[in-house]
């Protein structure tokens, strides 16, 4: 598990580990270790940058030398970068959000199995509601998380007659800390925008990947055919953001969005409507 730090990766490596699984917690920031003292030895930390295939081979070799076999992947680890319109992006952002999000990812499905061990494989990637939704200032992390949509869907048609299956997670606006360190008003306006009125949070998220690999037939005498029938699953936990597309890509045009998100220092109040009543 990339990115396992906090949030939903987090979140996801503890739901996987309530269900038995072993863990590899890998996170560049150190808080993988505390994760790790929580969730006691089954779960053991890494760190790693995930931009650094070193460092992706050696967390993958840990699984590996730990536990004695590797049965699911999850590529979370992701930054947003540098909020800034698309005119105003540097190389560096954009090719330092690519390689994080997009390009380890790719690393991460690229892993080997080994039928001979085991017949069936599962990959999770963190993809997010921005893979179809665009965002104004997140040129890169759109683009970085579209990639991660495709590149699920090729690889799973890929390898799904390998018995490997490769889904992903497309999440709304989830309360975590890379979301928190973004504009306010960002973060009002596309909660405003979603019918359940709320951001979600990162416990939500881990519900459906946790359960993936346990409907993963565990026999390795598994034909294809039984596990290609849920590969690709592109899953959009986000309170039914991705309903309200259309209302987004019109803010896009608004001028006083991408000024305020660009910081200027004096922009018009800006006006979202009220969210849609909560169903309780």
């Amino acid at each position: 598990m990339t990115g396992a730090g906090s949030g939903i990766g987090a979140a996801i490596a503890e739901a996987l580990h309530r269900e038995g699984a072993k863990v590899v917690a890998a996170d560049i920031s150190g808080q993988q270790e505390e994760l790790a003292k929580r969730l006691g030895g089954d779960c053991v930390p890494v760190h790693a940058n995930v931009t650094k295939g070193t460092d992706i081979q050696a967390m993958l070799e840990v699984a590996t030398s730990t536990f004695g076999r590797l049965d699911i992947v999850c590529n979370n680890a992701g930054i947003d970068g540098e909020l800034v319109p698309t005119a105003d992006c540097s190389e560096e952002n954009y090719d330092r959000v690519m390689a994080v999000n997009a390009r380890a990812c790719s690393s991460g499905c690229a892993t080997p199995f080994h039928p001979r061990r085991r017949r069936w494989r599962v990959h999770v990637n963190t993809a997010s509601i921005a893979s179809t939704v665009a965002f104004p200032t997140m040129s890169p992390y759109c683009a970085s998380k579209g990639a991660i949509l495709m590149m699920t869907k090729t690889a799973a048609v890929e390898y799904a007659g390998a018995s490997v299956r490769i889904n992903c997670i497309c999440p709304g606006v989830t309360d975590t800390a890379l979301v928190r360190q973004m504009p306010q008003q960002l973060i009002e306006g596309a909660t405003a925008l979603t019918p359940m009125g709320r951001m979600g949070q990162p416990t939500e998220m881990a519900t459906r990947p946790s359960s993936w690999p346990a409907t993963m037939p565990p026999s390795s005498r598994a034909r294809p055919s039984r596990s290609m029938g849920v590969t690709p699953l592109c899953n959009a936990p986000n309170g039914g953001e991705d309903a309200m597309t259309r209302v987004v890509q019109r803010l896009v045009t608004r001028s006083v969005l991408l000024a305020t998100l660009s910081g200027v220092a004096q922009v018009p109040e800006m006006h979202f409507g009220a969210p849609t009543k909560k169903i309780s």
